[in-house]
């Protein structure tokens, strides 16, 4: 296992989850009647907690399941990007909570040592920072970039999350309808959109099958693609994250070399929450890479670092859980599919 390394820790207990922590320990290291001796004892446990919740985010990202990178130190890249708003007249309703998991999945890769790209609208109206509008084109650049980076190196990694809109069309191919897979940009066009035959540079969409071969033929040793998004089929009315998509097939695979995790499996959903101020699948995200994927259980004890396999188990526990408890009876049940080798 690798350790990503966290240039500036964070230890503010004024924040949750360590409040209620800090309190527990603030109540016995100042209680009434207690001894010097149990005051310093509880100071003690006190500090050891917050350096194993520092920890956490320290060593929060093992790519990967094995032994293969087992204490590299290699450079970590991201590009996160969060798509709230489309085209006037596109199928594509407004998502409420896109760039508040853009932001937080980014400040938590940050903490982590990652050096990161955040692609949201809101980034791309600050003066001097307008290439970072999740654009198609500008999106194609940044993914460029980090991704055909000659200096990368087996012990390196990249992370790439996408939080939005995707769509999916029918090809026939040999007499087989075989389905195509993508992202939506903000300028994305799928109006007068019904089959692959249609889709043109003018649609500005982000096919998954090109970004899967360009994640394999990058050179970093580790791989992740981190999909928030509908994957319906927009020829079917009122498309959004939020709806069922009842015409969807199985994913396909990605190549060896890349681990892509999705929100939720075929025909299923993928909510946003107004309670969470996220979609459930990344916030889980969030949480497990915060240090909740790092528990105890059978067949493991916490040992303060994340892998893929933790994070994804810890996700699509908690996300299937919370869908069903809340929505009454609807799944959610996030999907990991390839392997880094």
């Amino acid at each position: 296992m690798f350790h990503p390394k966290l240039s500036k820790p964070i230890l503010n207990i004024d924040r949750n989850p360590w409040r209620v922590e800090y309190q527990r320990h603030r109540r016995a290291l100042f209680g009434c009647g207690h001894s010097l001796a149990r005051r310093a004892s509880c100071a003690i446990k006190f500090c050891h907690s917050l350096a194993r919740r520092a920890s956490w985010v320290m060593v929060f990202f093992a790519l990967f399941m094995g032994g293969a990178y087992a204490q590299a130190q290699g450079k970590h890249y991201a590009l996160v990007v969060g798509v709230k708003t489309y085209r006037p007249g596109q199928p594509l309703p407004q998502l409420s909570f896109t760039e508040n998991d853009a932001d937080q999945l980014a400040k938590v890769l940050t903490q982590g040592g990652y050096k990161v790209t955040l692609m949201t609208q809101t980034v791309g109206r600050v003066a001097g920072k307008e290439v970072l509008a999740p654009l198609s084109d500008y999106i194609r650049d940044q993914l460029d970039a980090m991704l055909s980076n000659p200096n990368l190196k087996a012990d390196d990694v990249v992370i790439v999350a996408l939080a939005g809109h995707g769509v999916q069309y029918d090809l026939t191919e040999a007499g087989k309808k075989v389905a195509r897979f993508y992202f939506c940009p903000a300028d994305a066009d799928i109006a007068k959109t019904t089959s692959v035959a249609d889709i043109t540079d003018r649609n500005r969409l982000i096919d998954l099958s090109e970004l899967y071969a360009a994640m394999n033929e990058c050179k970093a040793g580790g791989k992740l693609l981190l999909v928030d998004a509908c994957r319906n089929d927009p020829t079917k009315p009122t498309l959004t994250r939020s709806l069922n998509s009842v015409t969807l097939p199985a994913l396909p695979p990605p190549p060896g070399g890349v681990a892509a995790f999705f929100s939720c499996s075929a025909d299923q959903r993928a909510f946003e929450d107004s309670a969470l101020k996220h979609g459930v699948f990344f916030h889980h995200v969030i949480e497990g890479l915060s240090g909740a994927a790092d528990s105890s259980t059978s067949k493991r004890k916490a040992d303060n670092q994340i892998t893929i396999g933790e994070l994804t188990e810890h996700v699509s526990a908690a996300t299937y859980d919370f869908v069903r408890e809340k929505y009454q009876g609807a799944k959610q049940a996030p999907e990991l599919k390839g392997k880094c080798v």
